[in-house]
Parts: C-alpha cells; sequence; structure tokens
C-alpha cells in the first residue's frame, strides 16, 4: 500500500475514534515555572498547527501519527519571552522505544539541534505517560531566539497514535541546581 493511502487510513482511523477514547494528559505538574502555554488540550494563543503528520488536535491530546518519519510542527506570531526550557507529557507504545526528537526553528537562518528524547528527559507518570522536560541549553545552545516547535519521529515507528499534551515552554530556572529529587514531583489524579 501506497505511503499516502496508509497515512490517509490512519488519519480516518484517528478521526473516527469516538471522543470518548480521547485521552487527556495529566494535569500539569512542570519541573520549572510556566511561562507560555503551547498546547494544553489545544492550542494556545498565537499558536498555529504546521507540520506533516496525520493529526488531530483540539479536544484533549494531540493524537499523531508519527509514521514514516511523520512530524508536527507548531509555530508562534510574535515574539517569546526568555525562556528555560520546553515541557510537554507524551504517552507512546512501549515498542517505540527512544523514536522521538524534538528541534526548535525560526525562519532566522539558525541551525538549531535535534535533540532525542531520552531517559534524561522523561520522568514516568501513571497510565503510560512521561513527562519531558528538555533545556534551552540543548535546544537553542546559542540561545537564539525561536518561533517553531518541531516533533519528529526519529526511528520507523508503528501507525498507532502518539499522544502529545500538557505543551509548556518553561521560565528560566534559578541558579540552584535540578537534581533527581528535587525535580520530581508527584503526578496529579489523571482522568480516565
Amino acid at each position: 500500500m501506497p505511503a499516502r493511502a496508509v497515512a490517509a487510513a490512519a488519519l480516518v482511523a484517528l478521526a473516527v475514534a469516538p471522543a470518548g477514547a480521547r485521552e487527556l494528559g495529566p494535569a500539569p505538574v512542570p519541573p520549572e515555572p510556566l511561562a507560555v502555554l503551547v498546547y494544553d488540550g489545544r492550542l494556545g494563543n498565537d499558536w498555529t498547527d504546521a507540520g506533516w503528520a496525520p493529526r488531530i488536535l483540539g479536544d484533549g491530546a494531540a493524537r499523531v501519527d508519527f509514521s514514516y518519519h511523520g512530524g508536527w510542527m507548531i509555530e508562534h506570531a510574535g515574539s517569546l519571552p526568555a525562556i528555560g526550557g520546553l515541557t510537554f507529557q507524551v504517552k507512546a507504545l512501549p515498542d517505540f522505544g527512544d523514536f522521538l526528537e524534538v528541534r526548535l526553528d525560526s525562519a532566522e537562518p539558525v541551525k538549531f539541534p535535534s535533540v532525542r528524547v531520552g531517559r534524561a528527559h522523561r520522568r514516568p507518570l501513571d497510565n503510560g505517560w512521561s513527562e519531558v522536560w528538555i533545556s534551552m541549553k540543548e535546544l537553542s545552545p546559542a540561545g537564539d531566539p525561536f518561533d517553531v516547535i518541531v516533533f519528529r519521529a526519529a526511528l520507523a515507528v508503528a501507525t498507532t497514535p502518539v499522544l502529545i499534551d500538557r505543551i509548556w515552554l518553561t521560565r528560566p530556572r534559578s541558579p540552584r541546581a535540578i537534581t533527581p529529587a528535587n525535580r520530581a514531583i508527584a503526578p496529579a489524579t489523571r482522568a480516565q
């Protein structure tokens, strides 16, 4: 079956899922103070959907089909305040492993690194969800301004949708070191 037909079938499968079957991510529990809402059940103000992967947004967690190295881009209109990092919650099949990479982008001629989301970025939550936090030092080592966040599959994965929710940009952190002990925050009770 051609790749476009498979992607179209996956999008149809996403669209016909009953509304009650859509999951909400856990309540936001960031490792750092929140600064800018990107997506929390729907896109935040001044953010627009872009990308090339089949996806369903706006009714709970985003459902993204990352098969065929799919990606989801979220673009921001206007300037952003000083940012310390990016936090989001994700739920994917365990078989997907460390498939996800995140990078920033800009209209300016800046090359941002792709950051592969790994164990050091993740904190397990209940019900198969993980909370991810990536510092701006990894996403934009030179501190360059950005207006796009890109989520992309770095590995080949199945058409099973990945859930992404509670995407926030965090404020720059205080000089104190973040350790596993002071970073870990109990997850909120999840709506089923």
